[in-house]
């Protein structure tokens, strides 16, 4: 007999997971009468010892009677010697002793069971052993799963499972249990209705009546399921061998297999596994449409079509004079369906989506957006999305390299301007859209070319000896070449002085790319160059420094063109030195006698730096030393009035650009 409490409770579990509509009054008489009827033959298959058998007198006796069990076994012994005395039993052949009759064992194995008992046999006592040995079983639950589904309720089961000796099938619907064997596989049962059912195996050991169960729960499968197509791509593009693949959800119940439109011609089939499943589809012409039809079937041999509305996108690209020509064979407006589930075709370029395009019948797209000798990729995604439909149909990946002949535009606003005494700086601006490959700039006043790819550029070992004129021009990323701008020349300056403080300067006309400048402006600037003054002159080419005479020895002058002033864009000229010379005069008498005229023997000078004045007496002796050109002789010698009469000078100086000069002479001192 097997476990009835285990065999009991998965029934009754089972029972009621499958009776989900029983009333309850129902589920209540279900449990009683399981409770009421077979728990008490449990306890007492548990609780009572064996009877010895009619005529035993030796030894002992064991329940189970079968000496057969599973694990967490009570077993009972019962001796059967009579007279014995002393009785006591060692259940696991370990030497422990105990007086119990009954013991449970927890853990599997074969156990030797060993009865002690004492008679008396002839007035003297005697020890009787005896043995006897128990197996208890393991009890995993059975290893099973449900193998597959069909259509109609129908399923197949697999018992995997080889540890017991049978195993009993608990359907889950009221049907009766099915005993088989041990790895029994591909058992099928049907069901009468479409719904959820546990289903119940029990192990048992034979003999021993005991085991295990395990429950699993199976829906039924009433019709076959048509699967969720998700993406159609194509993967080559060739006329011969293309491949397109299908990204598809499957059931691992089914079987699919996948023809081009509604030929009878199999492409290829797969097993379901479950999750996505991604068929490839080869050899085709993908040059053109191929629309699949996909076949569904279960392990029974029922099967369902879909539509051939799964299509696949063929793209090729082509580039033109400065633009890419992207064409693709439309998606087929095969019926409603396909109607109302398209949402619009989006074009990628470069893996970055470019551009939507709402009509399902557009079959081509100008892109004019592009760079020369650049390589771009486009590939395009029909999308479709309804109650009915939700997947993409994507093309092949289709490069092309662009190229254009037109001319570029010529740089404009070039400009000039002289950066130190022997460099020019030039700069300018570039149409917007346009990519260069190297600029030219050359001059018409000499043989000379520059490449570069920034927009200004330094021309330095200058000789500016007169106006330097420059034109810029460049080829494009397309290898094609502008035109040259008009020329631009910085003001060159010259600059004269007539000796007596008057300084003229002269230049020429500031010239640029755009011919437009607002006015000119000369400045002055110190050792530094630092601009100390200037002189808004207009449009003049020529000026005269009012200044200049008692100004500086050096004089430095420059032209500032202002090209635009709100964009403090200017242009500035060569710098012209006017070098004036050292003046120094001394009077030929003074008079120190207090009338605040004439009170001390000093020059009058313009641009002297370094100076030492020395006087001496007719009789060469020295009366007087200054450094300072403004500190005169006042008339006195140690601290007396000198005589009144002639004396002599001698100067020493140096001017401001290096030259010195010695002067001597004589004065008349006047009392």
């Amino acid at each position: 007999m097997i476990n009835i409490i285990s065999f009991l409770w998965d029934g009754f579990r089972s029972y009621f997971l499958n009776k989900s509509m029983m009333n309850i009054q129902d589920q209540i008489r279900y449990f009683c009468f399981s409770y009421f009827i077979f728990f008490p033959v449990f306890l007492s298959a548990q609780e009572d010892c064996p009877v010895c058998p009619t005529g035993q007198i030796d030894g002992f006796v064991i329940s189970p009677a079968s000496k057969v069990a599973c694990d967490s076994v009570t077993v009972c012994v019962k001796n059967c010697i009579p007279g014995a005395v002393n009785i006591s039993y060692d259940y696991r052949n370990d030497e422990t002793r105990i007086n119990d009759t009954i013991f449970t064992y927890t853990q599997p194995g074969v156990y030797v069971i060993t009865q002690f008992a004492q008679v008396n046999a002839g007035g003297a006592t005697q020890l009787i052993t005896s043995k006897d040995t128990i197996t208890v079983f393991p009890t995993p639950k059975p290893e099973f799963r449900v193998d597959r589904l069909c259509a109609g309720n129908k399923i197949f089961l697999d018992i995997s499972d080889t540890v017991y000796q049978q195993y009993l099938i608990n359907w889950g619907d009221n049907s009766p249990l099915e005993i088989v064997a041990p790895g029994t596989n591909s058992l099928s049962h049907q069901y009468s209705i479409n719904r959820s059912y546990a289903i119940s195996v029990i192990g048992n050991y034979v003999p021993g009546g005991c085991g295990d169960t395990a429950v699993i729960l199976v829906n039924t499968l009433e019709t076959l399921v048509l699967p969720t197509v998700k993406r159609i791509q194509t993967d080559i593009r060739n006329p011969v061998s293309g491949q397109v693949s299908l990204s598809l959800e499957t059931d691992t119940n089914f079987q699919y297999q996948f023809f081009k439109d509604n030929s009878v011609v199999l492409l290829a089939e797969a097993e379901g596994n479950g999750s996505t499943l991604v068929q490839h589809l080869t050899p085709l012409n993908t040059e053109m449409i191929n629309c699949f039809r996909i076949r569904v079937l279960d392990f029974c041999g029922e099967l369902l079509d879909s539509e051939a509305i799964y299509c696949s996108l063929s793209l090729e690209t082509q580039a033109e004079d400065g633009q890419n020509r992207i064409r693709w064979t439309p998606y087929p407006n095969l019926n409603a369906t396909i109607q109302n589930g398209f949402q619009h075709y989006l074009l990628y370029r470069n893996n970055q989506p470019y551009q939507i395009i709402p009509n399902l019948n557009t079959a081509e797209f100008i892109d004019q957006d592009v760079a020369c000798s650049v390589e771009y990729c486009y590939r395009i995604e029909a999308i479709f999305n309804s109650l009915s439909l939700d997947f993409v149909s994507a093309s092949n990946s289709a490069c092309t390299t662009t190229f254009s002949s037109a001319i570029p535009p010529a740089v404009n606003q070039l400009n000039a301007s002289v950066e130190t005494f022997r460099s020019i700086r030039l700069f300018w601006n570039l149409a917007e859209n346009v990519e260069v490959d190297a600029y030219t700039i050359s001059s018409p006043n000499e043989s000379l070319e520059i490449l570069t790819d920034n927009n200004q550029v330094l021309i330095e070992d200058l000789r500016i000896t007169a106006a330097l004129c420059y034109q810029v021009s460049y080829r494009d990323e397309c290898g094609n070449l502008s035109a040259s701008t008009a020329r631009t020349c910085p003001v060159f300056l010259s600059g004269s002085s007539s000796g007596n403080g008057l300084v003229e300067l002269n230049w020429t006309d500031y010239e640029n790319s755009a011919g437009i400048y607002e006015r000119y402006v000369v400045e002055k600037l110190d050792e530094a160059g630092n601009v100390y003054e200037e002189f808004p002159v207009g449009f003049q080419v020529r000026f005269r420094d009012p200044g200049a005479k008692n100004d500086r020895q050096i004089l430095r002058y420059r032209i500032r063109t202002v090209i635009d002033d709100s964009a403090g864009l200017f242009s500035y000229s060569n710098v012209v030195e006017i070098t004036q010379k050292f003046k120094i005069f001394f009077p030929n008498a003074f008079s120190p006698n207090g009338d605040n005229l004439n009170e001390s023997f000093k020059p009058t000078y313009l641009f002297v730096k370094d100076y030492e004045m020395r006087i001496y007496n007719r009789a060469g002796e020295l009366l007087f030393v200054s450094n300072d050109i403004e500190q005169g002789w006042d008339g006195n010698y140690k601290g007396k009035e000198a005589q009144q009469g002639a004396y002599i000078y001698m100067v020493y100086l140096e001017d401001f650009t290096g030259e010195k000069f010695n002067t001597q002479g004589t004065f008349t001192l006047i009392r």
